[in-house]
């Protein structure tokens, strides 16, 4: 009895890190001067490790979906402590300027999102325009929350995921720089 609960206990773990093998989640710092300045941005691209091709949804399609995939910041501090930041919009699917719902991956392909460098109206981007948040900053990645798909081959769907992206270490100086000369615009 006891090998059973064993063996049920690791095809549980197992079974959650599914969704990590199937796919990679990477987040790199851009900086198309090799510095980082206006033109500098975050970049975070999903990529299909598998060999079948999968769709992807970003929000509710004909009512089958209650929950929109979205971002949060998991941030740690110079001081060491770790802090999950509320939620913004996720990978965005798009065609012909405007946002669908529903993508279609194929095997080892790729899709890439952008994250500006400082937040939106909405709060889409890496930073709040905070230097005191800023200077307190040491690293960051992405984590996309309620990560929905569905596998073409097997027709198994799969919902309510969470994929981590590595960790970006913050040059907090630079960022600040650059948030100080955005300010003085």
């Amino acid at each position: 009895m006891k090998w059973i609960l064993i063996i049920l206990a690791f095809a549980g773990l197992g079974a959650k890190s599914l969704t990590q093998e199937r796919f990679s989640l990477k987040l790199e710092l851009v900086k198309p001067t090799g510095k980082i300045d206006s033109t500098s941005y975050f970049q975070c691209t999903l990529t299909n490790l598998t060999d079948t091709a999968f769709l992807l949804y970003s929000g509710n399609f004909l009512e089958r979906l209650t929950q929109k995939c979205y971002f949060r910041q998991e941030v740690v501090y110079e001081d060491g402590s770790v802090e999950i930041s509320t939620e913004f919009d996720g990978f965005r699917f798009e065609k012909d300027g405007s946002e669908v719902w529903v993508k279609k991956l194929g095997a080892r392909e790729s899709i890439t999102t952008i994250l500006p460098m400082f937040c939106d109206s909405r709060g889409n981007g890496a930073f709040p325009y905070d230097e005191d948040y800023i200077k307190t900053v040491k690293s960051f990645r992405i984590r996309l929350e309620e990560f929905q798909y569905d596998n073409m081959e097997k027709l198994a769907s799969v919902s309510g995921e969470t994929l981590l992206s590595n960790w970006v270490e913050v040059d907090a100086d630079a960022v600040v720089a650059l948030l100080r000369k955005r300010l003085k615009k």
